[in-house]
């Protein structure tokens, strides 16, 4: 077992520059031309499409099925200057955050990629297939964040960016045999599907593959791994602040219940047909023809701040047997390595998410041990057992000595909720892997929260490490210092090197 532990902490000086050019450029794909623009990034030009269609509009008859290829547009060439729109989603019911959408943007018809590539190479380079994160409810690649240019310049790799199915829309289940859920995962094998038939046309090597997700992305690599039909898609992957071993339901389990709220919320169940249960294909059907709008409406008011409700399903083609038996039994797709890791603060975003007030206070919420305890137990560990609650949150809090430490009993209840939701599963799927004799990195953020975004208090905390990764301090310069810079730059460099040469 390989487990070498990084620490993203290195800081080389140099200063990156972004240039907005209108220069266009075409590429054939198997479905037809399409048109990118191309901007310089320190010297570097990189080509750009956006919005490019890898699937059909899952609309009307092929909403909650799997997806089916885009058709060709032969002979026309496609503009692809633009991103294409949020997937549907609610998202009303949760505290601010910069990564929600908003619902006068989104669509069903939402099945597009994006492409960043270095200038022709006279080699092929590394892939890194992008995976957003959003409690599998939420999210999408039009986010400013997630623009990738800078990323491929300084990582000398081509970046994938893709919009996929999210909450009932991507995981909607009746059981096998009618909507078996998933199809939020069978977006992703088939963007996967496109990246090896059309991926070398933009300088991309199909066999230098890697995944790389951040939140529920990153569970959702964990789906990938363990499912039959990845194979041969997929060398590598990067899995930051999460895993499948997270203590939530398949849809097996709760994903009828979930269906019947939404279907009587909507008039899909009446005294002839009473749940999906009994009558899954005419509840089904009669969701096919409901709104877009009153589907996001009955997620909005049915699940509230349920953080993650839609999950995947197993018994399927996708997901044959349960994630974690798979895991347990090894049953990973033929891999390289994995890079996996979490942030220093990971729970800080998580007592946000129950307590936004709690981001006006500069130097973190008061609570005492109990009030404290009872916080995790209530918005966390609900489903487990009193001794079990009790048993957690007391060896977390017997670390802090005082009687009104604050800041102690603060940073018990961030590890409590940190170890609990993100880092524990991250390194028991890390630990899964290695046990298979292959190479497995483990890192942990701890770079500093200095751009104001969030309180001191929160730290490095989830989903920060994005705008290093992803390049933003030197797209809005202004925002950020030279210390930060330096930290994108050394995030940048270090993703390249794993994407080009593991």
């Amino acid at each position: 077992m390989l487990l070498v532990m990084l620490v993203m902490l290195l800081f080389i000086l140099s200063a990156v520059t972004v240039v907005r050019a209108e220069r266009y450029i075409t590429t054939e794909t198997l479905n037809g031309h399409v048109r990118g623009v191309i901007e310089n990034v320190d010297g570097v030009d990189v080509e750009a499409y956006l919005g490019i269609p890898y699937a059909e509009p899952p609309v009307g008859e092929l909403r909650f099925r799997k997806p089916v290829p885009v058709k060709s547009w032969h002979p026309t060439t496609l503009d692809a200057l633009k991103f294409g729109s949020p997937c549907a989603q609610a998202n009303g019911s949760f505290p601010p955050v910069p990564w929600l959408v908003n619902r006068d943007q989104v669509r069903e018809d939402c099945l597009y990629l994006n492409v960043w590539s270095p200038l022709r190479r006279p080699k092929l380079l590394g892939v890194l297939f992008w995976i957003h994160g959003g409690g599998y409810r939420t999210g999408t690649t039009s986010e400013s964040l997630y623009d990738a240019k800078t990323l491929a310049a300084v990582g000398d790799i081509v970046v994938v960016s893709i919009n996929f199915r999210v909450g009932s829309f991507g995981f909607l289940y009746t059981g096998p045999g009618s909507s078996s859920g998933n199809y939020a995962l069978w977006d992703q094998h088939l963007a996967l599907l496109w990246v090896r038939e059309n991926i070398g046309l933009f300088g991309g090597d199909a066999k230098r593959v890697t995944v790389y997700g951040e939140s529920a992305g990153s569970i959702g690599i964990g789906a990938l791994l363990v499912a039959p039909c990845n194979a041969g898609l997929i060398h590598r992957a990067i899995m930051s602040s999460g895993s499948n071993y997270w203590l939530v339901p398949p849809q097996n389990v709760v994903g009828h219940t979930y269906t019947d709220r939404i279907a009587k919320y909507v008039g899909c169940l009446d005294p002839s047909k009473p749940s999906s249960k009994t009558h899954p294909k005419e509840v089904v059907e009669c969701l096919r023809r409901v709104p877009v709008s009153k589907i996001i409406d009955a997620e909005e008011t049915q699940f509230s701040l349920d953080l993650v409700t839609f999950t995947p399903s197993h018994g399927d083609d996708f997901l044959p047997v349960p994630e974690l038996e798979a895991i347990a039994r090894g049953l990973f797709i033929p891999l390289e390595s994995i890079l996996a890791g979490s942030m220093a603060q990971e729970g800080s975003m998580f007592i946000y998410f129950r307590g936004p007030s709690f981001a006006k206070v500069t130097s973190g919420p008061k609570l005492s041990k109990q009030e404290a305890a009872d916080f995790a137990a209530r918005h966390y560990f609900s489903f487990l057992p009193k001794a079990t609650q009790s048993m957690i949150t007391s060896s977390y809090m017997r670390r802090v000595p005082g009687v009104n430490d604050w800041a102690g009993n603060l940073r018990a209840l961030m590890d409590t909720l940190g170890d609990f939701l993100i880092f524990c599963p991250t390194k028991f799927y890390a630990e899964a892997f290695a046990k298979m004799n292959h190479p497995v990195y483990f890192y942990v953020f701890d770079y500093p929260n200095k751009r104001g975004l969030w309180p001191p208090w929160m730290g490095a905390t989830h989903f920060e490490d994005l705008q290093f990764t992803f390049g933003m301090p030197f797209r809005f310069p202004e925002r950020y210092s030279d210390a930060d810079r330096d930290q994108s730059k050394a995030c940048m460099e270090v993703i390249g090197s794993y994407v080009n040469t593991g």
